[in-house]
């Protein structure tokens, strides 16, 4: 006689069968043992996982010290940027006062906080100069490559020792002492019978650069200016320039920054060039430069209206005037003339000063 199919009423099915029932419903076959238990894992199992879980642990531990070691040299590095360096303490720095003293004047003043700055001027032939800003770590005699050759078309220069940077006085902050600093380098030059009021430029390159755009947009006299692989603020500029080697080393650069005054976030070129009033400006970088990313150079341009840009494909951050010689020193030449006028004087001893420079 064949046995009865069907549901096997509940009071005759043992504790186990409603258990174990039950799980392989709720969790699948594989979930329950022979009584409706889970099994247990094999103890090679649990020392495999322990291990697992250690060295992921490990890595992640060694991977956050690594970045706090190198975040730790991004610091320090950043630090060194705002350190005193007197001409006198390089060689370097003494055969460029040297060359330097052939060519051109001492001048200097003193800022509102009492610290004095000082400058190397060279007189005008034609009656129009330019200021020029250096960038961190430099000087004044940074830009003097292209000063000279721009005397040989008669311009004058004032190439200024920015506060804290060569020969001047005060704290390297690049704050509003800075933007200071190039006011008092105008009133200089309006105050010399050789120089045109109305015929005063301003040169920067890189952080010298986003400090003329600050000191333009406060101060008209400047009549034109010139940004050399100037970034559109820093914060950005700092994060592009430190992420090649570790990702998130710009904080720790911004960091250092800050805890040497520095305000970063007024160090903002591209908002400096929307409250300037339209004047003649010219921005150059380069298409190699890796600190500062190849489109600030059209963020620059659009923040001022009728700007105009060159973008050398072959320089990098710091070797125009090596690299490129007459094209680059014949734009400057060009904008200089459209925009402070041209006008003939002083040629030859120009020519003469670059000559005793090496040029």
């Amino acid at each position: 006689m064949g046995g009865r199919t069907g549901t096997v009423p509940a009071h005759r099915r043992p504790a186990s069968w409603d258990t174990g029932w039950a799980q392989r419903a709720r969790y699948g076959w594989g979930a329950v043992g022979r009584f409706g238990k889970s099994p247990k894992p094999k103890e090679p199992e649990i020392v495999m996982r322990v291990l697992l879980l250690s060295l992921v642990a490990a890595i992640a531990v060694l991977g956050i010290a690594f970045w706090i070691y190198r975040g730790t040299q991004v610091f320090r590095r950043q630090l060194s940027e705002f350190e005193p360096t007197a001409y006198e303490s390089s060689e370097a720095g003494r055969q460029s006062l040297e060359r330097a003293a052939a060519v051109s004047e001492r001048v200097s003043w003193v800022l509102s906080d009492g610290s004095r700055q000082s400058a190397f001027y060279v007189a005008p032939r034609n009656g129009a100069l330019i200021v020029y800003a250096h960038g961190s770590p430099g000087n004044g005699l940074g830009l003097i490559s292209e000063a000279l050759v721009l005397a040989e078309r008669g311009y004058g220069a004032l190439l200024i020792d920015l506060p804290g940077y060569g020969a001047s006085e005060g704290r390297r902050a690049w704050d509003a002492m800075f933007v200071e600093s190039i006011r008092r380098a105008v009133d200089f030059a309006v105050g010399r019978p050789e120089v045109e009021a109305t015929r005063i430029g301003g040169f920067g390159y890189s952080n010298g650069g986003s400090l003329i755009a600050r000191a333009a947009a406060a101060d008209e006299r400047l009549s034109a200016i010139v940004l050399l692989a100037t970034y559109s603020n820093l914060a950005e500029q700092l994060h592009h320039a430190f992420k090649r080697r570790t990702p998130g080393m710009g904080h720790f650069a911004i960091a250092a920054s800050l805890w040497s005054g520095v305000p970063v976030s007024k160090l903002d070129t591209v908002a400096a060039l929307q409250r300037m009033k339209p004047r003649p400006t010219l921005v150059i970088s380069g298409g190699q430069d890796r600190q500062i990313p190849l489109e600030t150079a059209d963020r620059l341009k659009r923040a001022m209206p009728g700007a105009d840009e060159i973008v050398f494909d072959e320089a990098g951050h710091l070797d125009f005037s090596t690299k490129l010689g007459d094209r680059y020193f014949s734009s400057l030449a060009g904008f200089w003339d459209r925009s402070l006028g041209s006008k003939p004087g002083g040629r030859d001893a120009g020519v003469g000063a670059a000559k005793q420079m090496g040029q």
